[in-house]
């Protein structure tokens, strides 16, 4: 008989000397209701009680032991070493006696008619699970890793190979031996290789400019040079997948010292002259392109006045330690933003993996509800045709 489960009725001991059961375990005795253990303190703590009466498990005597003594000759006395090795770091596998051990002892001093049930083989699977995590890697897909400023393109990192254990013949191998009394078993576990499903050509050739979005600035004087370097910050910057890109976090403070200069910008809806005045263009030139690229926006502020570069409440202004500009990549995949500043053209393009089904765009589309509101919708086409427009956000300039 297996020992999947082991349940014996102890009300079958009655006058009885000796009853073998699966694996080796044995039960002597007359009764093994709590009256024939005497409490050594005299009160009613049944952990201190000493068994009176010969009853044994795996050959163990528990006469005259506490419960915890029981529980601990009767589970060294399977002498349980049962390691599963591969490579240079062999794992011992947990002593899936000393549960049912522990329960069956405790039965047996609180009078229980029945030895608890106990699914060694769901003992075994998650033994198994537990062993294998120690080995399993996933493979690494080829990744975007690095932006060539020279070349003006993205790298790409060669993936790696990962490894998995067939945990279904591992949980076996563990069961059996259990099952055997092999409980020094040594078990040699099948360890596979996985391999990238793509190499880096095939990688690179999933990636592609998924949106591009231009807004148009005068190149000469402060504004154009704050212009110039926010794009130079930008330009060749990766976001992981799941990843928050903050505008903020990716410039840095726009100090002098890097180069920023005076220029107009709104603070609190008053137009002062501060270092990297005009990189709110930038924001919002990315702020359209992460849109169209099937991006999610995390924090977007409307400017105080209405732009003129781009349709009033299609904007994201930003300021170093107030608003910000940010988004997550909500895509399986790494992806790239490319930003330049050159003939008064600011550009910035998103380059990935298609994060949006083939046939669909999506854009910002933006009205004017009266005075200086506008309400912008996020419009999605399919093959040129509307298919979803909702509210996006509600912009109020002064």
């Amino acid at each position: 008989m297996g020992i999947r489960k082991w349940t014996v009725p102890l009300a079958k001991l009655w006058l009885c000397f000796v009853l073998a059961v699966s694996a080796g375990v044995m039960i002597d005795g007359i009764s093994v209701k709590a009256k024939y253990a005497k409490n050594i303190y005299g009160d009613d703590r049944q952990e201190e009680f000493s068994m009176e009466r010969e009853v044994s498990l795996n050959g163990v005597s528990l006469y005259g032991l506490t419960q915890e003594e029981a529980i601990e000759q009767v589970t060294e006395s399977y002498h349980w070493y049962m390691t599963v090795y591969y490579g240079k770091h062999p794992q011992r596998v947990k002593n899936l006696m000393e549960v049912w051990v522990r329960d069956a002892v405790e039965a047996i001093y609180d009078g229980e008619e029945e030895l608890p049930e106990y699914d060694f083989e769901k003992a075994a699977e998650q033994e198994a699970e537990r062993i294998a995590k120690k080995w399993e890697s996933e493979a690494a897909e080829p990744c975007l890793s690095s932006y060539d400023a020279e070349s003006g393109e993205f790298l790409f990192e060669e993936g790696s190979s990962g490894k998995s254990v067939d945990t279904k013949e591992l949980a076996n191998e563990i069961l059996e031996a259990v099952e055997s009394g092999d409980y020094q078993a040594r078990i040699t576990a099948k360890v596979y290789q996985e391999i990238p499903e793509k190499d880096v050509d095939e990688r690179k050739e999933q990636y592609q400019i998924l949106s591009t979005f231009t807004t148009q600035a005068d190149p000469s004087g402060n504004r154009g040079e704050n212009i110039r370097l926010a794009c130079e910050a930008l330009n060749g910057m990766i976001v992981e997948a799941g990843e928050e890109f903050s505008f903020n976090d990716a410039t840095g403070p726009r100090t002098t010292e890097k180069g920023y200069l005076p220029a107009t910008a709104y603070q609190n809806g008053v137009a002062v002259q501060e270092p990297g005045g005009g990189v709110c263009q930038v924001s919002t030139t990315l702020y359209n392109a992460v849109i169209q690229a099937g991006l999610k926006s995390t924090e977007r502020h409307a400017h105080s006045y209405e732009p003129t570069y781009v349709t009033p409440g299609n904007d994201a202004t930003v300021s170093y330690g107030g608003p910000d500009f940010k988004f997550v990549n909500n895509s399986d995949d790494a992806v790239g933003i490319l930003a330049s500043f050159e003939n008064g053209e600011v550009k910035i393009s998103i380059y990935g993996i298609p994060v949006l089904e083939e046939g669909e765009e999506v854009y910002m589309e933006s009205e004017n509800t009266g005075g200086k509101t506008w309400q912008t919708y996020l419009v999605r086409y399919q093959d040129e045709e509307v298919v979803e427009k909702e509210k996006f956000h509600i912009s109020i300039y002064k």
